[in-house]
């Protein structure tokens, strides 16, 4: 009888006026043994249970869209869920676990302490091994003989998964580069180099360590901010890219309306060096059509036409010797020779004397100093 009264209480309930035997109840706080004998209470338990369905959750986005033929497409659900806080406990848990390891890798000698903590292991196990040797006056010491009959070894199934979630990384990590790179996405490539151009400045003034932790934060609030606040944001952003556009619009008409005038000082240089030089270079710097800048064709239309000179008959010797100023004068005169001449015409006779009248009578004067050929 009193074992029923230790496992069963009676309970009162106050809406029937009866008494019913009900086995004890634990209150929520109260500590709950769970069946590997692990002692934790029910909310941490329910907690852990969250966060963990949110991690396997979080980490099975990792295959989608992976069609096989682009193995670079797998990561970006993981990724996007991750920095968008699709699952908040699985995103702070890597938030911190990623500020914490920042922060252990800054403060904490990690090689250090790796080689502390493997000198000082070594000195126990060959200390115990060689006291037990020498207090048993046996070949095995203490730690000898609890080494196992068969060294554990890391089976390759294991590392498998690891090696191609590794690569598979890589190729992704690589492949988003090169779309930064060449200009895939304009507003990422644009974002990568405002990014990029802000820490190339604030390492100048932090540690690394300092750098890392601003970039986890904004990557990790960036993303949310933006998608509560898009229709804004895009405004702005829509605006900002107007404005650029119109003074990137101005500046390359200024531009071209400065080359423009440009080219058509140098062509009216070069064609008044031309022209002072006796070259006509218009054939050579006006282009395959029309010169369309109006000064250039104002300045054209000032400079004069060259003609070419009549070339000389073929077959006409001259062999002439270089005389002084007195005998090129008697050289001027007209000669008394008897060479036949066509008889002129009307015209002609009467141009001839016309002319002949205007002309002052000329004088011959001898050339001692010629040359008689």
């Amino acid at each position: 009888m009193s074992s029923n009264n230790t496992n069963n209480s009676k309970t009162f309930v106050p809406e029937s006026g009866l008494t019913t035997d009900k086995p004890d109840v634990l209150p929520q706080s109260a500590p709950q043994r769970t069946s590997q004998g692990i002692t934790a209470p029910p909310a941490i338990v329910k907690e852990a249970d969250k966060v963990t369905g949110e991690l396997n959750a979080l980490t099975s986005t990792i295959g989608q869209g992976d069609d096989g033929q682009h193995p670079i497409k797998k990561y970006h659900s993981f990724f996007y869920q991750l920095l968008t806080w699709q699952h908040p406990r699985a995103s702070g848990v890597l938030l911190l676990a990623t500020i914490g390891s920042i922060l252990t890798s800054r403060f904490v000698d990690i090689p250090r302490l790796a080689f502390y903590s493997l000198w000082t292991g070594l000195l126990a196990t060959v200390s115990l091994e060689l006291v037990g040797r020498f207090v048993f006056r046996s070949k095995q010491g203490l730690v000898s003989q609890f080494a196992p009959k068969q060294l554990y070894t890391i089976p390759r199934a294991s590392l498998d998964p690891i090696f191609d979630e590794t690569h598979s990384l890589l190729n992704f990590i690589v492949g988003e580069v090169q779309r930064l790179l060449f200009v895939r996405n304009v507003r990422h490539s644009l974002v990568a180099f405002a990014s990029s151009f802000v820490a190339y400045n604030l390492i100048k003034l932090l540690p690394l360590w300092g750098l890392l932790i601003i970039g986890t934060l904004l990557a990790f609030a960036l993303p949310p901010l933006y998608l509560r606040h898009q229709q804004a944001i895009d405004a702005q952003l829509q605006k900002a890219a107007e404005i650029s556009q119109q003074h990137y619009n101005n500046a390359y008409e200024t531009a071209s309306k400065q080359a423009s005038e440009l080219a058509d000082k140098a062509r009216t240089t070069v064609i008044d060096l031309g022209n002072k030089a006796g070259v006509d270079v218009r054939p050579y710097i006006s282009g395959p059509g029309p010169v369309t800048s109006t000064s250039v064709q104002d300045e054209l239309a000032k400079q004069p036409i060259l003609t070419d000179a009549k070339p000389k008959a073929d077959g006409v010797l001259t062999n002439k010797v270089p005389t002084t100023g007195a005998s090129s004068a008697s050289a001027a005169a007209p000669s008394t020779g008897s060479a036949t001449k066509s008889p002129p015409t009307g015209e002609h006779v009467a141009d001839k004397t016309a002319h002949d009248d205007n002309l002052p009578a000329v004088k011959a004067v001898k050339n001692e100093d010629s040359i008689a050929v």
